[in-house]
Protein backbone atom coordinates (compact mmCIF):
# COMPACT_ATOMS: atom_id res chain seq x y z
CA UNK A 1 0.00 0.00 0.00
CA UNK A 2 2.93 2.49 1.02
CA UNK A 3 4.20 1.60 -2.16
CA UNK A 4 1.40 2.65 -4.65
CA UNK A 5 0.98 6.05 -2.29
CA UNK A 6 4.46 6.63 -3.27
CA UNK A 7 3.79 5.88 -7.01
CA UNK A 8 1.08 8.05 -7.53
CA UNK A 9 2.96 11.36 -5.14
CA UNK A 10 5.92 11.40 -7.63
CA UNK A 11 3.62 11.03 -10.41
CA UNK A 12 1.37 13.62 -9.27
CA UNK A 13 4.85 15.85 -8.14
CA UNK A 14 6.10 15.24 -11.78
CA UNK A 15 2.69 15.66 -13.50
CA UNK A 16 2.13 18.90 -11.68
CA UNK A 17 5.71 20.60 -11.67
CA UNK A 18 5.45 20.05 -15.63
CA UNK A 19 1.99 21.52 -16.08
CA UNK A 20 2.50 24.05 -13.53
CA UNK A 21 5.75 25.21 -15.08
CA UNK A 22 4.47 25.32 -18.29
CA UNK A 23 1.76 27.41 -17.42
CA UNK A 24 4.08 29.77 -15.81
CA UNK A 25 6.31 29.93 -18.70
CA UNK A 26 3.97 30.86 -20.92
CA UNK A 27 4.39 34.34 -22.52
CA UNK A 28 1.88 36.28 -24.66
CA UNK A 29 2.22 34.13 -27.64
CA UNK A 30 1.50 30.95 -25.50
CA UNK A 31 4.90 29.91 -26.21
CA UNK A 32 6.58 27.61 -23.19
CA UNK A 33 9.18 29.21 -21.12
CA UNK A 34 12.03 27.11 -22.56
CA UNK A 35 10.49 28.32 -26.14
CA UNK A 36 10.17 31.93 -25.03
CA UNK A 37 13.52 32.60 -23.88
CA UNK A 38 14.89 31.34 -27.18
CA UNK A 39 12.76 34.02 -28.75
CA UNK A 40 13.73 36.97 -26.57
CA UNK A 41 17.50 35.88 -27.35
CA UNK A 42 16.75 35.62 -31.06
CA UNK A 43 14.98 38.94 -30.37
CA UNK A 44 18.02 40.56 -28.70
CA UNK A 45 20.27 39.45 -31.54
CA UNK A 46 17.98 41.31 -34.21
CA UNK A 47 16.74 44.49 -33.07
CA UNK A 48 20.14 46.04 -32.72
CA UNK A 49 21.10 45.59 -36.58
CA UNK A 50 18.58 47.62 -38.99
CA UNK A 51 18.97 44.86 -41.26
CA UNK A 52 18.46 41.73 -39.07
CA UNK A 53 14.92 43.52 -38.32
CA UNK A 54 14.02 42.56 -42.03
CA UNK A 55 13.95 38.85 -40.91
CA UNK A 56 10.47 38.73 -39.60
CA UNK A 57 8.74 37.99 -41.99
CA UNK A 58 10.26 34.34 -42.23
CA UNK A 59 10.19 33.91 -38.98
CA UNK A 60 6.13 33.05 -38.01
CA UNK A 61 7.14 33.49 -33.81
CA UNK A 62 8.89 37.02 -34.28
CA UNK A 63 6.23 37.78 -36.61
CA UNK A 64 3.71 37.63 -33.60
CA UNK A 65 6.04 39.58 -31.55
CA UNK A 66 6.10 42.36 -34.15
CA UNK A 67 2.24 42.30 -33.77
CA UNK A 68 1.81 42.59 -29.92
CA UNK A 69 4.18 45.70 -30.67
CA UNK A 70 2.67 47.04 -33.35
CA UNK A 71 -0.30 47.03 -31.34
CA UNK A 72 1.45 48.91 -28.38
CA UNK A 73 3.25 51.22 -30.54
CA UNK A 74 -0.16 51.94 -32.55
CA UNK A 75 -2.08 52.93 -29.19
CA UNK A 76 0.22 55.33 -28.63
CA UNK A 77 -0.23 57.26 -31.90
CA UNK A 78 -4.11 57.34 -30.65
CA UNK A 79 -3.26 59.23 -27.93
CA UNK A 80 -0.40 62.06 -28.94
CA UNK A 81 -0.63 64.34 -31.45
CA UNK A 82 2.56 66.17 -34.06
CA UNK A 83 2.30 70.62 -34.30
CA UNK A 84 1.69 71.35 -37.74
CA UNK A 85 3.27 75.18 -37.73
CA UNK A 86 1.27 77.96 -40.13
CA UNK A 87 3.33 81.11 -40.78
CA UNK A 88 2.03 83.67 -42.77
CA UNK A 89 4.75 86.62 -43.41
CA UNK A 90 8.19 87.31 -42.30
CA UNK A 91 8.74 90.94 -41.65
CA UNK A 92 8.98 93.53 -39.03
CA UNK A 93 5.61 95.06 -39.50
CA UNK A 94 4.48 93.73 -36.10
CA UNK A 95 1.47 92.89 -36.97
CA UNK A 96 -0.98 89.71 -36.77
CA UNK A 97 0.60 87.08 -39.12
CA UNK A 98 3.48 88.38 -39.28
CA UNK A 99 7.06 87.34 -37.51
CA UNK A 100 10.24 88.95 -37.53
CA UNK A 101 13.31 87.26 -38.75
CA UNK A 102 14.76 87.48 -35.51
CA UNK A 103 12.04 86.12 -33.83
CA UNK A 104 11.25 83.30 -36.62
CA UNK A 105 15.44 81.89 -35.71
CA UNK A 106 14.09 82.27 -31.97
CA UNK A 107 11.53 80.13 -32.66
CA UNK A 108 13.51 77.76 -34.78
CA UNK A 109 16.68 77.70 -31.81
CA UNK A 110 13.93 77.32 -29.31
CA UNK A 111 12.30 73.68 -30.95
CA UNK A 112 16.02 72.48 -32.00
CA UNK A 113 16.96 73.18 -28.38
CA UNK A 114 14.15 71.19 -26.84
CA UNK A 115 14.05 68.04 -29.57
CA UNK A 116 12.10 68.88 -31.92
CA UNK A 117 12.61 67.17 -35.25
CA UNK A 118 11.35 69.05 -38.57
CA UNK A 119 9.61 66.90 -40.82
CA UNK A 120 9.30 66.56 -44.92
CA UNK A 121 5.69 66.39 -46.09
CA UNK A 122 6.75 63.05 -47.50
CA UNK A 123 7.35 62.08 -43.48
CA UNK A 124 4.11 63.52 -42.38
CA UNK A 125 1.90 62.20 -44.90
CA UNK A 126 3.23 58.86 -45.24
CA UNK A 127 3.91 58.22 -41.12
CA UNK A 128 7.17 57.03 -42.22
CA UNK A 129 9.46 58.30 -39.45
CA UNK A 130 11.88 55.47 -39.45
CA UNK A 131 15.77 56.56 -39.22
CA UNK A 132 14.43 59.99 -37.01
CA UNK A 133 16.58 59.48 -33.70
CA UNK A 134 15.03 58.07 -30.59
CA UNK A 135 13.65 61.14 -27.83
CA UNK A 136 12.84 63.64 -31.16
CA UNK A 137 9.52 65.02 -31.56
CA UNK A 138 8.27 65.59 -34.84
CA UNK A 139 6.94 68.51 -36.15
CA UNK A 140 5.63 70.09 -39.56
CA UNK A 141 6.46 73.96 -41.00
CA UNK A 142 4.06 75.40 -43.70
CA UNK A 143 3.71 78.90 -45.04
CA UNK A 144 0.52 80.17 -46.29
CA UNK A 145 0.19 83.15 -49.17
CA UNK A 146 4.10 83.04 -50.44
CA UNK A 147 4.74 86.39 -49.71
CA UNK A 148 7.73 87.86 -50.58
CA UNK A 149 9.61 87.31 -46.71
CA UNK A 150 8.63 84.07 -47.32
CA UNK A 151 11.50 83.83 -50.58
CA UNK A 152 13.41 86.54 -51.36
CA UNK A 153 16.53 87.50 -53.69
CA UNK A 154 18.98 90.59 -53.17
CA UNK A 155 21.74 91.05 -55.49
CA UNK A 156 21.34 87.17 -56.63
CA UNK A 157 21.65 85.49 -53.81
CA UNK A 158 19.04 84.70 -50.98
CA UNK A 159 18.41 87.12 -48.56
CA UNK A 160 19.35 86.24 -44.98
CA UNK A 161 16.26 87.38 -43.69
CA UNK A 162 13.70 85.67 -45.43
CA UNK A 163 12.23 82.46 -44.22
CA UNK A 164 13.93 80.08 -46.78
CA UNK A 165 17.28 82.11 -45.82
CA UNK A 166 16.45 81.43 -42.75
CA UNK A 167 15.60 77.75 -42.72
CA UNK A 168 18.53 76.93 -44.66
CA UNK A 169 21.77 78.48 -42.73
CA UNK A 170 19.57 76.93 -39.62
CA UNK A 171 18.95 73.23 -41.31
CA UNK A 172 22.48 73.44 -42.46
CA UNK A 173 23.85 74.22 -38.82
CA UNK A 174 22.17 71.79 -37.51
CA UNK A 175 21.53 68.09 -39.00
CA UNK A 176 20.01 66.76 -36.56
CA UNK A 177 17.14 68.85 -36.89
CA UNK A 178 15.40 67.60 -39.86
CA UNK A 179 14.90 69.32 -43.20
CA UNK A 180 11.48 70.28 -44.62
CA UNK A 181 8.83 72.69 -44.86
CA UNK A 182 5.45 73.62 -47.46
CA UNK A 183 4.77 76.55 -49.26
CA UNK A 184 0.79 76.97 -50.18
CA UNK A 185 1.35 79.90 -53.12
CA UNK A 186 -1.30 82.11 -54.17
CA UNK A 187 -0.45 83.72 -57.45
CA UNK A 188 -2.00 87.19 -56.26
CA UNK A 189 -0.67 87.70 -52.74
CA UNK A 190 -3.45 88.85 -50.28
CA UNK A 191 -1.67 91.69 -49.54
CA UNK A 192 -1.85 92.48 -52.89
CA UNK A 193 1.71 93.68 -52.82
CA UNK A 194 2.69 91.35 -55.38
CA UNK A 195 1.82 89.62 -58.63
CA UNK A 196 3.84 86.16 -58.74
CA UNK A 197 4.45 84.37 -55.67
CA UNK A 198 7.41 85.54 -53.64
CA UNK A 199 7.39 89.00 -55.62
CA UNK A 200 8.73 87.49 -58.58
CA UNK A 201 11.13 85.12 -60.05
CA UNK A 202 8.48 81.81 -59.33
CA UNK A 203 10.14 79.49 -61.36
CA UNK A 204 13.69 79.97 -60.15
CA UNK A 205 12.12 79.60 -56.52
CA UNK A 206 10.02 76.93 -56.55
CA UNK A 207 12.71 74.62 -58.31
CA UNK A 208 15.28 75.89 -55.44
CA UNK A 209 12.50 74.29 -52.73
CA UNK A 210 11.97 71.32 -54.44
CA UNK A 211 15.82 70.64 -55.00
CA UNK A 212 15.87 71.48 -51.40
CA UNK A 213 13.50 69.15 -49.55
CA UNK A 214 10.41 71.73 -49.50
CA UNK A 215 7.29 71.39 -50.92
CA UNK A 216 4.92 73.61 -53.28
CA UNK A 217 1.29 73.39 -52.65
CA UNK A 218 -1.87 75.34 -53.99
CA UNK A 219 -3.67 77.83 -52.06
CA UNK A 220 -5.97 78.99 -55.32
CA UNK A 221 -5.08 81.74 -57.87
CA UNK A 222 -6.62 85.07 -56.04
CA UNK A 223 -6.60 83.80 -52.42
CA UNK A 224 -10.26 82.89 -52.68
CA UNK A 225 -12.36 82.70 -49.89
CA UNK A 226 -14.09 79.57 -51.29
CA UNK A 227 -16.67 78.86 -48.34
CA UNK A 228 -19.42 79.58 -50.16
CA UNK A 229 -17.97 78.39 -54.03
CA UNK A 230 -19.78 76.91 -56.50
CA UNK A 231 -18.17 73.69 -58.99
CA UNK A 232 -16.81 76.43 -61.30
CA UNK A 233 -15.25 78.73 -59.07
CA UNK A 234 -13.70 75.83 -57.32
CA UNK A 235 -12.38 74.15 -60.73
CA UNK A 236 -10.75 76.93 -62.40
CA UNK A 237 -9.30 78.22 -59.08
CA UNK A 238 -7.49 74.57 -58.36
CA UNK A 239 -6.49 73.59 -61.89
CA UNK A 240 -5.37 77.03 -62.98
CA UNK A 241 -3.24 76.74 -59.49
CA UNK A 242 -2.06 73.51 -59.92
CA UNK A 243 -1.35 74.05 -63.94
CA UNK A 244 1.00 77.46 -63.17
CA UNK A 245 2.46 75.76 -60.42
CA UNK A 246 3.87 72.95 -63.41
CA UNK A 247 4.30 75.73 -65.80
CA UNK A 248 6.83 77.43 -63.28
CA UNK A 249 9.11 74.47 -62.49
CA UNK A 250 10.89 72.02 -63.93
CA UNK A 251 9.74 69.27 -61.61
CA UNK A 252 7.28 66.48 -62.62
CA UNK A 253 4.36 67.65 -60.14
CA UNK A 254 2.70 64.66 -60.80
CA UNK A 255 5.39 62.59 -58.91
CA UNK A 256 5.04 65.26 -56.06
CA UNK A 257 2.23 65.18 -53.46
CA UNK A 258 -0.61 66.87 -54.68
CA UNK A 259 -1.22 69.47 -51.25
CA UNK A 260 -3.71 72.79 -50.72
CA UNK A 261 -4.61 74.73 -47.85
CA UNK A 262 -7.87 76.53 -47.94
CA UNK A 263 -7.25 80.33 -48.19
CA UNK A 264 -8.76 82.15 -44.40
CA UNK A 265 -9.21 78.40 -43.93
CA UNK A 266 -12.53 78.62 -45.56
CA UNK A 267 -13.85 75.18 -46.10
CA UNK A 268 -16.50 74.93 -48.83
CA UNK A 269 -19.99 74.44 -47.38
CA UNK A 270 -21.24 72.53 -50.27
CA UNK A 271 -20.30 68.85 -49.80
CA UNK A 272 -20.25 68.61 -53.69
CA UNK A 273 -17.55 71.21 -53.64
CA UNK A 274 -15.52 69.97 -50.75
CA UNK A 275 -15.75 66.34 -52.61
CA UNK A 276 -14.26 67.86 -55.46
CA UNK A 277 -11.37 70.01 -53.92
CA UNK A 278 -10.30 66.73 -51.77
CA UNK A 279 -10.74 64.65 -54.81
CA UNK A 280 -7.78 66.69 -56.52
CA UNK A 281 -5.27 67.28 -53.65
CA UNK A 282 -3.78 64.07 -51.52
CA UNK A 283 -3.47 66.57 -48.54
CA UNK A 284 -5.41 69.29 -47.17
CA UNK A 285 -4.51 71.90 -44.61
CA UNK A 286 -6.87 73.70 -42.23
CA UNK A 287 -6.15 76.90 -40.74
CA UNK A 288 -6.81 76.01 -37.19
CA UNK A 289 -8.05 73.08 -34.77
CA UNK A 290 -4.71 72.52 -32.59
CA UNK A 291 -2.32 69.72 -33.19
CA UNK A 292 -2.76 67.27 -35.55
CA UNK A 293 -3.54 63.15 -35.01
CA UNK A 294 -0.57 61.34 -35.71
CA UNK A 295 -0.62 59.89 -39.77
CA UNK A 296 -0.79 56.12 -38.52
CA UNK A 297 -3.65 57.32 -35.85
CA UNK A 298 -7.31 55.94 -36.89
CA UNK A 299 -8.29 59.83 -35.90
CA UNK A 300 -5.88 61.21 -38.61
CA UNK A 301 -7.71 62.61 -41.95
CA UNK A 302 -5.23 63.49 -44.63
CA UNK A 303 -8.02 65.98 -46.05
CA UNK A 304 -8.24 68.22 -42.83
CA UNK A 305 -5.08 68.52 -41.27
CA UNK A 306 -5.57 71.09 -38.28
CA UNK A 307 -2.60 73.86 -37.98
CA UNK A 308 -1.36 76.14 -35.35
CA UNK A 309 -1.03 79.85 -36.28
CA UNK A 310 2.75 80.66 -35.56
CA UNK A 311 3.92 83.87 -34.21
CA UNK A 312 5.09 84.68 -30.45
CA UNK A 313 1.68 84.78 -29.19
CA UNK A 314 0.34 81.17 -30.26
CA UNK A 315 3.50 79.53 -30.47
CA UNK A 316 3.31 77.99 -26.71
CA UNK A 317 0.31 76.86 -27.20
CA UNK A 318 1.71 73.12 -28.43
CA UNK A 319 5.36 73.53 -26.66
CA UNK A 320 6.09 70.72 -24.82
CA UNK A 321 2.68 69.95 -24.02
CA UNK A 322 1.86 66.46 -22.54
CA UNK A 323 0.47 64.78 -25.66
CA UNK A 324 3.16 66.08 -27.94
CA UNK A 325 4.11 63.11 -29.39
CA UNK A 326 7.76 62.08 -28.95
CA UNK A 327 9.62 58.98 -31.07
CA UNK A 328 10.66 56.00 -28.35
CA UNK A 329 12.85 53.09 -28.98
CA UNK A 330 9.90 50.89 -29.49
CA UNK A 331 8.35 53.48 -31.80
CA UNK A 332 11.68 52.78 -33.93
CA UNK A 333 11.71 49.37 -34.15
CA UNK A 334 8.32 49.42 -35.70
CA UNK A 335 9.09 52.11 -38.52
CA UNK A 336 11.62 50.31 -39.05
CA UNK A 337 10.08 46.64 -39.49
CA UNK A 338 7.16 48.48 -41.68
CA UNK A 339 8.28 50.92 -44.10
CA UNK A 340 11.76 48.74 -45.00
CA UNK A 341 9.85 45.20 -45.06
CA UNK A 342 8.69 46.31 -48.75
CA UNK A 343 5.63 44.03 -47.28
CA UNK A 344 2.06 44.46 -49.79
CA UNK A 345 0.03 45.86 -46.81
CA UNK A 346 2.72 48.25 -45.71
CA UNK A 347 2.97 49.90 -49.23
CA UNK A 348 1.85 53.40 -49.03
CA UNK A 349 0.40 55.51 -52.60
CA UNK A 350 1.07 58.85 -52.17
CA UNK A 351 -0.05 60.22 -55.78
CA UNK A 352 -3.37 61.78 -56.90
CA UNK A 353 -4.73 61.08 -59.70
CA UNK A 354 -2.13 62.77 -62.63
CA UNK A 355 -2.41 66.71 -63.50
CA UNK A 356 -4.58 67.28 -66.45
CA UNK A 357 -2.29 67.74 -69.66
CA UNK A 358 -2.81 71.44 -70.58
CA UNK A 359 -0.86 72.31 -73.53
CA UNK A 360 1.76 75.30 -72.30
CA UNK A 361 0.16 77.29 -74.59
CA UNK A 362 -3.40 76.88 -72.93
CA UNK A 363 -1.37 78.16 -69.43
CA UNK A 364 0.61 81.31 -70.96
CA UNK A 365 -2.92 82.54 -72.25
CA UNK A 366 -4.46 81.80 -68.86
CA UNK A 367 -1.76 83.10 -66.72
CA UNK A 368 -1.85 86.17 -69.11
CA UNK A 369 -5.66 86.86 -67.90
CA UNK A 370 -4.84 86.47 -64.60
CA UNK A 371 -1.54 89.25 -65.03
CA UNK A 372 -3.70 92.43 -64.11
CA UNK A 373 -2.28 95.68 -63.28
CA UNK A 374 -1.64 95.94 -59.26
CA UNK A 375 -4.32 98.62 -59.60
CA UNK A 376 -6.92 96.81 -60.57
CA UNK A 377 -6.38 94.40 -57.80
CA UNK A 378 -9.08 94.62 -54.78
CA UNK A 379 -6.96 95.32 -51.87
CA UNK A 380 -7.34 94.14 -48.23
CA UNK A 381 -9.26 97.07 -47.25
CA UNK A 382 -12.22 96.77 -49.35
CA UNK A 383 -11.92 92.99 -49.53
CA UNK A 384 -15.39 91.34 -48.44
CA UNK A 385 -14.84 87.94 -50.19
CA UNK A 386 -16.09 86.05 -53.31
CA UNK A 387 -18.36 88.76 -54.95
CA UNK A 388 -15.76 91.43 -54.58
CA UNK A 389 -13.06 89.17 -56.40
CA UNK A 390 -15.55 88.64 -58.92
CA UNK A 391 -16.25 92.22 -59.50
CA UNK A 392 -12.91 93.71 -59.04
CA UNK A 393 -10.78 91.02 -60.85
CA UNK A 394 -13.17 89.88 -63.51
CA UNK A 395 -11.15 86.81 -64.13
CA UNK A 396 -13.32 83.90 -63.00
CA UNK A 397 -16.30 83.66 -65.61
CA UNK A 398 -13.14 85.11 -68.35
CA UNK A 399 -15.45 88.49 -68.07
Amino acid sequence: MSKLCKFFNDYFTIFSSTFIGTIVGMNFGGYPQSYSKGIQKEMKEIVPSKSNVLHIENNPVLEKEFYSLENLVKEKFERKKIPVLMFHRINESGKRYSVSPANFRYILDKLHRNDYFALSLEQFYTGNFSGIPVGKKPFLITFDDASKGQFEYINGKIDSDCAVGIMEDFFNNNRDFGRGAVFYESYFGIDREYIEPFNGDMKEKNDFLIEHGYNIGSHTVIHNNNRNATIKDIKEQTITMNALLQYHTDVDMNKQIRTYAHPYGAVPRDPFVKAYLESQHNIIMLATGGMSSHPLSKKFNPKEVPRIEADMTTFYAFFNRSEQYEISDMDSLYYEAKFNNKKPYFDVNIFSKPLANIPSSSIKETESKFMLKKTELPCKDNYVGNNDIKKNVGVINGE
